[in-house]
């Protein structure tokens, strides 16, 4: 017959948002969101009403990690000593444990010697080194990666004047002209 349809849906709104405009069923998955939900859709046309129950399946993906907060831009004079700064809590990956993510560095400059040992980033400056050195840090978990610029500055300080050669300790005779 020629009666108007009319859509609902009933969800439990788990894994997504879902809804219905005209005949149009829609669904808007939550961010980071995987899983099965039943979802009951109903046609009626205004005298009878019938319903099926939906199955959804939202599939996992691997998530880019995050470095977050930010690692910060560091400063110090030269001939500072080594210094260390821990990333532990600068990694976040909505989908992979901390021990799946992997720091490394690139774009390592001529100021200092700069490396990372598991979750702690190396500073090592080089003696009466001054300037800036740009690196990346890198934090992957096997499959995707993201990266961070941080500047390194070592400022210059005013070093004690040395004599060099040393000079040799002089021996004259009294009353002899140079």
């Amino acid at each position: 017959d020629n009666d108007s349809i009319f859509y609902s849906v009933t969800s439990y709104d788990s894994i997504a948002y879902i809804s219905v405009t005209g005949s149009t069923l829609q669904i808007a998955p939550y961010a980071d969101s995987n899983g099965f939900d039943t979802i009951i859709v109903y046609v009626s046309d205004g005298l009878e009403t019938t319903s099926q129950n939906v199955m959804i399946q939202l599939t996992a993906v691997n998530d880019t990690p995050v470095i977050f907060p930010a690692i910060a831009d560091q400063t110090r004079e030269e001939d500072t000593a080594l210094w260390s700064i821990c990333l532990t809590d600068n990694k976040n990956d909505t989908d992979n444990v901390d021990t799946e993510l992997v720091y490394s560095i690139s774009g390592v400059g001529g100021i200092a010697n700069i490396y990372i040992t598991g979750d702690t980033l190396f500073i090592e400056p080089y003696s009466d080194s001054n300037g800036i050195d740009t690196i990346i840090v890198w934090l992957g978990d096997g499959q995707e990666t993201t990266n961070q610029t941080v500047t390194i500055t070592l400022t210059a300080v005013n070093d004690t004047p040395v004599i060099y050669p040393v000079i040799p300790t002089q021996t004259r005779d009294e009353d002899t002209s140079p």
